[in-house]
């Protein structure tokens, strides 16, 4: 995803891709102020064998929730590996509607598989509120 500013405006904009049933070129919306960013879903890394045809992937998904004016705007970021038979990496970035984002967040959120964060304008970073999922190098605190 980038942000430009052309102007007195703002664009932003995504590359597009494939992801499951959806194709969709890269796009841009046109704002007239910095979108501000809001909140952040990141799952974990997904992986996905299929020891038939062996091959596996891994995913992992980031979903973002802007700010413009009266207008709220949704993206998904996916990123995709494929690490056997061979090496390839791929990212698709859509803009995505409200519905869909919450119908993902809860389905990933009822399987322990989404942290939440919301954005600080202050510190201008992102805080975590909720995590389902401990990551592989983090150590258990007694």
């Amino acid at each position: 995803m980038k942000f430009y500013k052309n102007g007195q405006k703002w664009v932003v904009g995504v590359e597009g891709g494939v992801f499951e049933n959806i194709y969709r070129e890269p796009e841009a919306i046109i704002c007239n102020i910095a979108p501000e960013p809001v909140m952040m879903w990141q799952t974990p890394l997904e992986i996905s064998s299929n020891p038939f045809i062996k091959e596996s992937w891994e995913f992992s998904y980031v979903f973002r929730k802007f700010q413009v004016e009266n207008q709220v705007i949704y993206t998904l970021e996916v990123e995709k590996t494929r690490v056997e038979p061979g090496h390839i990496f791929g990212v698709t970035e859509i803009f995505v509607t409200e519905e869909y984002v919450m119908e993902k967040i809860n389905d990933f959120r009822s399987q322990s598989n989404l942290a939440e964060y919301k954005w600080n304008k202050d510190q201008r970073k992102w805080i975590e509120l909720e995590r389902g999922f401990m990551y592989e190098d983090e150590e258990i605190e007694v």
